[in-house]
């Protein structure tokens, strides 16, 4: 993190063995992407697995929920996030929709026993899915459920 890179990806637990504490609600979540700005990182996503993720650039901190999917495999489904979530930025796309390729792409992925071996058909059906979901992605912390925490 010296290098201070342009954007980062730590799941919950990554994100809590650098930090040294627990995050165990939305407010220490803000807290802990606000650390990672503060060491010069534009870009932060922290992924929780099964329940979302959350994206920051410093200026609007949002979640998005993952799709409720049974999956074979979620080994590589970080990368998968990074690759959905990095494309969209390099399209100068908005924060929100980042976000929500990460989440779409990332959520892909346990459908293949390869990691990373998502096809355009698994993308699509994910987004079908996704699309209840897009309208969760919200900027205000305080009005998502603390059962993602749980």
């Amino acid at each position: 993190l010296k290098a201070k890179p342009f954007f980062i990806k730590p799941n919950i637990i990554e994100a809590e063995g650098f930090l040294g504490r627990r995050i165990k609600s939305q407010k220490e979540i803000k807290r802990a992407l606000d650390h990672f700005h503060s060491l010069g990182i534009r870009n932060v996503a922290i992924t929780l697995g099964e329940k979302g993720a959350w994206a920051s650039n410093g200026e609007e901190a949002i979640y998005c929920p993952a799709p409720e999917i049974v999956g074979i495999n979620a080994v590589g489904c970080g990368d998968s996030f990074v690759a959905g979530y990095v494309r969209a930025l390099m399209k100068k796309k908005s924060l929100r929709q980042c976000l929500v390729e990460g989440v779409t792409c990332g959520s892909a992925n346990v459908f293949n026993y390869l990691p990373g071996g998502i096809d355009r058909q698994e993308i699509i059906a994910v987004k079908r899915k996704m699309k209840q979901n897009i309208n969760l992605v919200l900027a205000n912390s305080n009005e998502i459920n603390q059962g993602i925490f749980s």
